[in-house]
């Protein structure tokens, strides 16, 4: 099978574009020739087959070509119809492709009758804002309803006129077929698929495929005494306040925060208000760097208060064989196992994180042998063998 791939970003960003890229190298390396369409950016990874990189969506300083490529694209209609013509792709798979390459790209698909599945890293079809989340809480205002009640709310960082073009760029990419000209959908968690089927659409095109990652070589033994390490996107709904007050609480124990976002100064703000010296800030660190922080970890924390889709970074501290202490909140209770693989809690609560993450102190053998449970899961479930399995299963059901 030839494989046309999409995504709005060519590079690291975050957790989708990392299953994205990972995603596109295992298919190649099981022989699968493999096209990229993605927007253009100085940051983009080369790529070694068929690509067309087109012209971006400048967000941050938008003009008036960037305001009406960010609901249809014509480059990106362009790129598509280009790699169509010179790649022939028999099946076409979309990962977050709103604002930049848009439902532009469905149409030059369609008409060749390529298929087209979808992964939903995110709630983007059931919530204008992506992730269920404003104002600081769990927001389902527009699941299986309007979008325009997101406008209200002031969803988009609690702006009137950013709510305002999120619901008009959600409403546009559904008249244009952002669930109706998708043939298939992969939800990476049953709970993703779930809110999908409460929002309207019908659970027969949607197939739970979770994300992966290698397992590599064998980890080095867990000490028990290394740090508490936060793993991720400084952003709202990722608990990250609640877990400085659990560290507040646990002035004895390391923490670390691993990762860079919007929310990094108010982070480092709060640190230096409160003087919590025993959490250090280490910024986005990837590759050895990032092995070599959680090969001396106690642990990893998801203390997310919004509805994660998944948990890449549990896979991550499994990899090392590192017990896991989360949130009991959207995908996360599927890949970390209570009791088992380390502690899910309550989310919001900086007692109950603390307690769980003194508990894997005091308990260096419960601990590593969470860890190792841990591992083993990811070898089972979370293998690359298996999403691809899964994913080429897919793939049949829809040529």
């Amino acid at each position: 099978m030839k494989v046309l791939q999409a995504n709005n970003f060519h590079y690291m960003r975050g957790g989708s574009d990392a299953l994205f890229m990972t995603e596109i190298a295992l298919l190649r390396e099981k022989g699968h020739p493999v096209a990229v369409l993605s927007s253009a950016s100085e940051k983009n990874v080369e790529s070694p087959g068929d690509h067309a990189f087109v012209q971006n969506v400048d967000l941050e300083s938008p003009g008036l070509q960037d305001a009406m490529r960010y609901f249809w694209s014509r480059p990106a209609r362009a790129g598509a119809e280009q790699l169509i013509e010179s790649f022939r792709p028999d099946i076409a798979h979309l990962h977050i492709y709103y604002s930049q390459l848009t439902t532009a790209i469905l149409g030059p698909l369609r008409k060749r009758g390529i298929p087209i599945v979808q992964t939903l890293h995110e709630y983007r079809l059931i919530c204008p804002t992506d992730g269920l989340f404003a104002n600081g809480k769990v927001c389902e205002r527009c699941v299986g309803r309007s979008f325009w009640q997101a406008a209200g709310e002031r969803c988009h960082d609690g702006s009137t006129l950013r709510s305002l073009v999120s619901v008009a760029e959600a409403t546009v990419s559904r008249w244009t077929g952002d669930v109706k000209g998708i043939d298939h959908f992969i939800a990476v968690s049953d709970f993703v698929k779930r809110k999908m089927v409460e929002g309207g659409l019908d659970g027969n095109r949607i197939t739970t495929v979770h994300n992966f990652l290698p397992a590599g070589d064998e980890p080095a033994a867990a000490s028990g005494t290394g740090r508490v390490v936060f793993l991720g996107r400084l952003a709202e709904g990722k608990g990250l306040m609640t877990l400085l007050r659990a560290a507040v609480a646990q002035p004895t124990l390391p923490f670390a925060i691993v990762g860079d976002g919007p929310l990094r100064r108010r982070v480092e703000d709060r640190i230096e208000r409160d003087g919590i010296g025993n959490v250090k800030l280490l910024g986005s660190q990837r590759g050895q760097a990032l092995d070599a922080i959680l090969a001396e970890s106690l642990c990893v924390v998801v203390p997310s208060e919004s509805y994660e889709t998944f948990g890449l970074a549990a896979l991550e501290a499994y990899r090392h064989a590192r017990p896991v202490v989360a949130s009991r909140i959207g995908g996360l209770p599927e890949v970390v196992t209570d009791g088992a693989t380390g502690y899910l809690v309550e989310p919001g609560d900086a007692v109950d994180l603390g307690e769980a993450i003194r508990r894997l102190h005091d308990q260096p053998d419960a601990a590593r042998e969470m860890g190792w449970a841990g591992r083993r899961l990811l070898v089972e479930q979370f293998s690359p063998e298996r999403h691809y399995e899964q994913l080429v299963s897919v793939y049949r059901q829809m040529l």
